[in-house]
């Protein structure tokens, strides 16, 4: 795959277990022209925790999705991604935390990132006790869905995105539906 240095999408990248894939992000490292990025991360796959660090490299990237098939702390506190100063649209499918991990942090967003989604997963909530990145993230988009552990406070969404336009909350623990565009 590392040989297809053209190629502005990839989607279903898969990072299983060693027995059964041995490919690796930074496998990906060489895609310097990829805008698109899907990866997947099976039960059992086995990942650095500087693995992630390797995006650093796709400098056009501008979409990435990451779905976790698996649960546990060792696929959250130990692994620390690395979002790209141009990346505008993020989305977690299965984030297997239960508070915001440092890289997901407002203060730590790119500038660029527009749009956050949220699918499924463990995650509680958003808050991670700081109030002082106004001017940081510029984040204008969020979608949180199908999070039933997570209890959601609108007034406090805003507060952690002040520059949000769009958000739409489905199914979590405090909120049935919940859409608004300001």
């Amino acid at each position: 795959i590392e040989k297809l240095i053209n190629l502005e999408v990839l989607k279903g990248f898969v990072i299983g277990s060693s027995s059964k894939s041995s490919y690796q992000i930074s496998d990906l490292a060489d895609l310097k022209n990829l805008e698109r990025l899907s990866i997947h991360i099976e039960s059992g796959a086995v990942i650095d925790e500087k693995e992630f660090e390797s995006l650093e490299e796709l400098s056009k990237l501008e979409h990435l999705k990451i779905s976790w098939g698996v649960s546990g702390k060792r696929y959250t506190d130990g692994i620390q991604i690395s979002l790209l100063s141009n990346l505008k649209k993020l989305h977690l499918e299965g984030f297997p935390g239960e508070s915001i991990p440092r890289w997901l942090e407002p203060s730590n967003l790119p500038k660029s990132l527009k749009e956050l989604n949220l699918t499924g997963g463990k995650l509680e909530s958003m808050d991670h006790g700081k109030l002082d990145h106004s001017d940081s993230c510029k984040l204008e988009i969020v979608r949180l869905k199908y999070l039933k552990d997570l209890n959601v406070d609108p007034e406090k969404l805003q507060a952690l995105f002040p520059s949000l336009r769009y958000v739409e909350v489905k199914d979590v623990q405090n909120l049935q539906h919940l859409e608004w565009i300001k």
